[in-house]
């Protein structure tokens, strides 16, 4: 999500400029296939929980595609605060691995979150009570 609209942001402007001089210079904008167009409607908060009975790898994908500037994937700690995970990643802490899969722990100041298939460590998130 975030890292491709930041590529986007320092291309766009040579981008704009090269399309306006095209047009402005008489060139004919190619017309759309409607057969092969497609959108996805606008992302809303419900569209990022986050399934930890899925592979490290997924969830580590999934977060960031649902990170800034869209609404976020989460959690819920066992108090019921939503965490909203903005970076997550494979924990190279040597940790209990009796945890139960998706149910967020705290050790050492830090989240950490049993998936299917390893520890994950909460980097940056944002805490929602509610």
């Amino acid at each position: 999500g975030a890292s491709l609209l930041k590529k986007f942001e320092r291309i766009y402007p040579s981008l704009l400029i090269n399309s306006l001089t095209f047009l402005i210079q008489g060139g004919e904008p190619i017309k759309q296939n409607e057969k092969n167009a497609s959108y996805y409607g606008e992302r809303n908060s419900s569209m990022g929980y986050i399934n930890f009975n899925c592979r490290a790898r997924q969830i580590i994908d999934f977060v960031r595609a649902q990170s800034f500037p869209y609404p976020g994937a989460y959690s819920f700690d066992p108090t019921g605060n939503k965490l909203v995970i903005d970076i997550i990643d494979i924990s190279t802490e040597t940790i209990n691995n009796n945890k139960m899969i998706g149910v967020p722990f705290r050790s050492n100041g830090q989240y950490f979150i049993k998936c299917k298939d390893c520890i994950l460590v909460v980097k940056k998130l944002r805490l929602e009570n509610l």
